[in-house]
């Protein structure tokens, strides 16, 4: 009788259902030196997303704050309606796209193709299960990394908007006739004063710190703008998912904390910029300039 009794507990626990998915919010404490571009970034979101959660006005952040980031679902099996069958039913030959991931946090000199390498799979599994935009990756970007076996669903290029990256292809021109003229002006200056030499605080062809530099540029380019530092530079600007040609690009955590250099876009993952040679053009490819790289701007004085 007993033994009749606990076969039928057993049964009808076997025949209960599962509990729904619960979902909790998720939150992020600001770190020093975080921007809402990159904790967008590392939480899969966008930043017009983050402002709208947590009612933010502007793009400044401080330490310690705390910021909604969405919501983060705790799964749980869908219901089963025959236990006892479902345990014989044959293995799908395609494995679930999420069996066997695991992730990895990139690292400095790291590719896709080292990556892939290193854990036998190819560049493409990798873009797709991680909808990559681009082969471009960031320091401290983590990634999912499935295995050989594991199909990679391609996502059509329409099918989502893709996450924003550090080198994203320019637009044809910026938001108006007024800032079309500045920049094509204000590139011409700036590279008519490449090897200049690199002065601390300076804002003149004598020498250039790199926020002289831009406020000598577009001084010249016809843009009314304030002698400030990088901050106040990036105060004064809005941030953009895909740069025009003489938008800002910034920096951080370089010579100190925070945001600390900057330069000009200039097309092809390339900025001008006072570096320690003097104004010059580099490359946002370049390990050191992306492990630094916060984002592009615009200055909202520009129509």
């Amino acid at each position: 009788m007993k033994q009749q009794l606990l076969s039928g507990v057993l049964a009808i626990a076997l025949f209960s259902t599962v509990s729904l998915p619960l979902a909790e919010a998720a939150t992020y404490k600001v770190q020093p030196g975080d921007t809402l571009y990159r904790i967008a970034q590392k939480h899969k979101v966008s930043v017009a997303d983050l402002k709208s959660w947590n009612k933010l006005s502007s793009d400044s952040l401080y330490a310690n704050q705390s910021l909604n980031v969405g919501n983060a679902v705790i799964a749980a099996p869908k219901k089963v309606k025959n236990p006892v069958k479902a345990k014989v039913t044959a293995k799908p030959t395609t494995p679930a796209p999420s069996a066997g991931t695991t992730t990895y946090t990139v690292k400095k000199g790291d590719s896709l193709y080292s990556i892939a390498k290193k854990y036998g799979v190819t560049a493409d599994q990798i873009i797709a299960w991680n909808k990559l935009g681009s082969t471009n990756l960031l320091v401290n970007q983590t990634l999912k990394i499935g295995s050989a076996q594991q199909p990679s669903k391609v996502v059509p290029v329409s099918a989502e908007k893709p996450a924003p990256i550090p080198t994203p292809a320019p637009i044809a021109a910026p938001v108006g006739n007024q800032a079309s003229s500045i920049y094509a002006a204000a590139l011409k200056i700036a590279y008519s004063l490449e090897r200049t030499p690199y002065v601390f605080g300076g804002a003149t062809p004598a020498g250039f710190d790199c926020s002289g530099f831009i406020y000598y540029v577009y001084s010249q380019a016809g843009l009314k703008v304030s002698r400030t530092d990088t901050v106040g530079f990036y105060n004064l600007s809005s941030e953009i998912a895909n740069p025009a040609i003489g938008d800002l690009v910034f920096f951080q955590d370089t010579y100190k904390e925070g945001i600390s250099h900057m330069g000009i876009y200039a097309g092809n993952n390339s900025f001008i910029h006072a570096g320690s040679k003097g104004i010059e053009v580099s490359n946002l490819a370049t390990p050191y300039w992306n492990q630094h790289f916060v984002g592009f701007k615009r200055l909202k004085a520009l129509k």
